[in-house]
């Protein structure tokens, strides 16, 4: 009875840690376009490359592997209709996103701020 509690709580600790990394790096792109009066271009799986951007992400934590495989991905808006941040390359199951949902959004990946997005990964929109 122990195992699966276990594995159930290893796998919503995990979504967790994406979700707060999710809101984590939308708050950095947020802070960097309030401060630099625009968003990064986008950058597909790695930290853009501008001026400065390392004093609000930490690249090393951006550039890693998630704990759901896949890397993190910043979808500017001079490519997409909006700024977000995606992960890219995952193996997340339905149930592993709608996890994720909850602790960043409304628990429905169909609105809101966590949504399948013009990229067709799910990304939590920045702005």
């Amino acid at each position: 009875m122990a195992i699966p509690s276990l594995l159930r709580a290893r796998l919503i600790s995990q979504g967790v840690v994406v979700a707060n990394d999710l809101r984590l790096f939308g708050g950095a792109f947020a802070m960097y376009a309030i401060d630099h009066g625009t968003y990064p271009p986008d950058s597909h799986e790695t930290l853009p490359s501008v001026p400065q951007i390392e004093e609000y992400i930490d690249a090393v934590k951006f550039n890693s592997i998630t704990v759901f495989g896949g890397r993190y991905n910043y979808e500017g808006p001079d490519f997409y209709p909006y700024a977000g941040v995606s992960v890219s390359g995952s193996v997340m199951s339905q149930a592993d996103l709608l996890k994720i949902d909850a602790v960043v959004d409304d628990g429905s990946l169909t609105t809101g701020r966590y949504i399948r997005s013009d990229s067709g990964q799910f990304t939590y929109i920045i702005e």
